[in-house]
């Protein structure tokens, strides 16, 4: 274990935290450690999940990923079917998810790149599939055809009770209803 370990975890779940407001304005709950989750249709969760990269000293970068997931779903693990945080871009300077957590170095500029980033790329993407036809009919779906059949189901009131179980599990809500 790293000597900067402790103040990495204290600095990232503060950064998480700061980011948790930042997403409730646009809807969002935190529902695990590194997931943010937001339900605009009945079959169908949008969520973010921010990842911290393993640090080998007390730099802390964040990846950011997008996704739906059909609450129908049988398929373990949540799959990052949107958008992500893209290392060219960060690279260019038009994101920067990196800080120093001992120093605080660029803490306050990946927090608003975070909120841009969610802002600019994800939310523009999560209206782009915000009905359940545009999930089904857009050229650009981020669901397969496996999960367009569960969506399909799920509108016909075939939805597998357990298979919405495990999604909300999955994704760290409560049953709704």
């Amino acid at each position: 274990m790293s000597e900067f370990t402790p103040i990495i975890r204290s600095r990232t779940e503060k950064a998480f935290k700061e980011f948790t407001l930042s997403a409730s304005v646009l809807g969002f709950s935190r529902t695990k450690t590194t997931l943010w989750t937001r339900q605009r249709i009945t079959h169908a969760v949008d969520f973010v999940n921010l990842h911290r990269q393993r640090s080998i000293n007390a730099s802390v970068t964040i990846e950011v990923s997008f996704g739906i997931r059909v609450l129908n779903d049988e398929h373990p693990g949540l799959a990052l079917n949107g958008p992500c945080s893209d290392a060219e871009k960060t690279r260019m300077g038009r994101y920067h998810f990196r800080f120093n957590a001992v120093s605080g170095s660029t803490y306050e500029r990946c927090i608003m790149d975070l909120e841009r980033f969610l802002i600019e790329v994800g939310e523009p993407w999560f209206r782009q599939f915000a009905d359940t036809d545009s999930l089904l009919e857009h050229a650009d779906s981020p669901l397969d055809s496996k999960e367009k059949d569960l969506l399909i189901e799920a509108l016909m009131g075939n939805a597998n009770p357990d298979n919405l179980v495990f999604s909300c599990k999955e994704l760290g809500i409560k049953m709704f209803g």
